[in-house]
C-alpha cells in the first residue's frame, strides 16, 4: 500500500535485501544475528554499498529523478498536510488517489 499511495507523489523507493552494518559495529551485527535475539538473517557487515544499491544510486535514480520531482511538486501540498498530522492518512490516501486519476497517473 505504502508505494501504490506514495509513488505517484513522487517519492522513491527502493527495495533492500540486506542489512548492511561497517566494520565498526560488527559486533552489534552478531547479536542481532542472533537467533535467540532479533534473528536477522540477511545482515551484511561491510562499509561498502553492494552492487545492487551502487546500480539503483547512480543508474537507476538519475532515470527517475525528473518525474518524481515533477509529481512531487504537484503533491507537494497534500503531502505536507499529512506529515504535519494536519489530515490523516485515509484523507490523504484518497485525495492523493483522486489527484492521481485527475491528472492520468491512475
Amino acid at each position: 500500500m505504502t508505494f501504490s499511495v506514495l509513488n505517484p507523489c513522487g517519492l522513491i523507493f527502493h527495495q533492500n535485501y540486506n542489512q548492511l552494518f561497517p566494520n565498526a559495529d560488527a559486533p552489534l551485527a552478531e547479536k542481532a544475528r542472533d537467533k535467540k535475539l532479533l534473528g536477522y538473517h540477511d545482515i551484511r557487515v561491510g562499509n561498502e554499498p553492494d552492487k545492487r544499491l551502487s546500480t539503483f544510486v547512480h543508474t537507476k535514480l538519475p532515470k527517475v529523478l525528473p518525474v518524481a520531482r515533477r509529481n512531487f511538486e504537484i503533491f507537494k501540498d497534500l503531502l505536507t498536510e499529512y506529515g504535519t498530522g494536519q489530515i490523516h492518512y485515509d484523507a490523504f490516501a484518497a485525495r492523493a488517489a483522486k489527484r492521481a486519476r485527475e491528472i492520468g497517473l491512475r
